[in-house]
């Protein structure tokens, strides 16, 4: 890339000092094949205790939402980093709370292994179970299925930190693909201690709910405030580890909860084996490094991409950033009805540096979209560069709001219409930059019943 264009910026956050976000980045990417959403059905009545022991529960799931908007309804995470987001608010009690939490810290501090379960129940019925099981000396498995009648595998991933592989499953193609994990997935891994997952985070409104009783077993409850999203968290009070954690979307009635811990419960290492199921097509891939100056690319709805400018044509990109990795067209055409010309898209896709510019054959650049690994999955990096705002992959929602100021739309995605930005968030963490050119018109919003928005765009006076 031509430097002269790259802006470079000295105080940069260092990441690779940041080990909760990076360590975050190293097990969120887990990524699962597109869902539908589920009949309404009670959870399994039986959940296990941390000491491996069978503890009855209740039917805990009723609910449904709507599906999410954008990259998040297109690309199913695992919820690895959610629970472990979850537990690490237990590190971070008011002080009233000390006594309590001083007794999950330590018995967190000796954790070596963990699986769980993660119940999601949506609007139209359909409820999913993600399995999850992780072992500190660097391997993760995940894998989704669907509850009700006969019960379907439809995602596999399997992780092996020190023969830095990765292998996705999926078992509706019956394929499985190996993928090269990255050098500072690599060294974030090495350094994966359990406790160290659970530091270093920014406090968050939390409550103290005090002991209670669960399924008349006694437990202490705590509620946790992460983002927008309110868990309850319950503890069991002889071992002081997390035995249930439960979330309830009001507006829409969707609810997950996170179940059958087992913690240092003696795991079948077999389990953990990168092996592609008999039959299934194989394939592998590497991911290329990152260009050295990848960091200092700048996007922005008013500039494009380095000297490259909305409207120009991808020969343009492609002198600029070089030959991509993929490049898809799309024959013309235009939307029944419509009186405007027939009109054809490419995309250019960069994954290495975590890119994608979306180019109309009328209108040149119209989208640019910058990726991360924890929402999109191993076969790209995360995107490297900035805004001219210094807003990044891994930014704050508050240095976001602090940057561009209140959002037009704000829930999975945070929406600047006029601006041209749409910043995908999770945990409070900026997972996708998706830039176009600012609108120079009034724009009405029009919230609907479900959730979703309704933009009409009417000249300005």
């Amino acid at each position: 890339m031509n430097k002269n264009y790259l802006k470079t910026n000295d105080d940069d956050l260092d990441r690779s000092d940041d080990l909760l976000k990076q360590t975050l980045k190293g097990i969120r990417q887990e990524e699962v094949p597109d869902f539908p959403d589920p009949p309404l059905g009670p959870l399994p009545s039986t959940s296990l205790h941390a000491d491996g022991k069978s503890v009855p529960w209740s039917a805990v799931r009723q609910a449904s939402a709507a599906k999410s908007s954008g990259w998040l309804s297109r690309s199913r995470l695992f919820v690895i980093a959610a629970a472990a987001v979850v537990l690490a608010a237990l590190l971070l009690w008011p002080q009233s709370s000390q006594s309590a939490f001083a007794k999950v810290q330590a018995a967190l501090e000796e954790v070596r292994s963990v699986s769980y379960s993660v119940f999601d129940y949506h609007a139209n019925g359909d409820a999913w179970e993600t399995n999850v099981s992780i072992v500190e000396s660097g391997l993760t498995r995940s894998e989704q299925i669907k509850v009700g009648e006969g019960t379907v595998a439809n995602g596999l991933q399997i992780s092996n930190w020190n023969e830095n592989l990765r292998m996705i499953v999926d078992h509706k193609s019956r394929k499985a693909t190996f993928y090269e994990v990255s050098p500072d997935e690599e060294s974030v891994a090495r350094r994966n201690r359990w406790i160290e997952k659970f530091r270093n985070i920014p406090e968050r409104a939390t409550q103290d709910l005090g002991p209670t009783t669960f399924d008349g077993k006694p437990v202490h409850s705590f509620e946790v405030l992460m983002g927008e999203r309110e868990f309850k968290v319950y503890v069991d009070v002889e071992t002081n580890l997390p035995v249930r954690m439960e979330y309830m979307q009001e507006e829409t009635g969707f609810r997950e909860v996170f179940s059958n811990f087992v913690f240092d419960g003696g795991m079948d290492m077999s389990q953990f084996a990168l092996e592609a199921p008999e039959g299934y097509t194989v394939e592998h891939v590497a991911l290329e490094p990152p260009p050295a100056d990848a960091d200092l690319l700048v996007v922005s709805p008013t500039i494009g991409i380095g000297p490259v400018p909305f409207g120009a044509d991808a020969d343009s990109v492609i002198e600029f950033l070089g030959e991509p990795a993929q490049r898809r067209k799309y024959a013309p055409f235009s939307l029944p009805g419509s009186d405007q010309p027939r009109q054809g898209f490419e995309y250019l896709k960069y994954n290495s540096l975590g890119l994608e510019i979306g180019i109309n054959s009328e209108h040149g650049i119209t989208t640019i979209r910058c990726f991360s690994q924890r929402r999109t999955g191993p076969s790209v990096h995360d995107f490297a560069g900035q805004t001219p705002e210094g807003i990044r992959i891994g930014s704050t929602l508050p240095e976001v709001i602090a940057a561009y100021g209140e959002p037009d739309l704000m829930n999975d995605r945070v929406t600047y219409l006029r601006e041209g930005w749409t910043f995908s968030i999770s945990d409070d963490k900026v997972e996708g930059i998706e830039v176009s050119e600012p609108i120079h018109e009034d724009i009405e919003i029009i919230v609907n019943d479900d959730g979703s928005s309704t933009q009409r765009v009417r000249p300005r006076d």
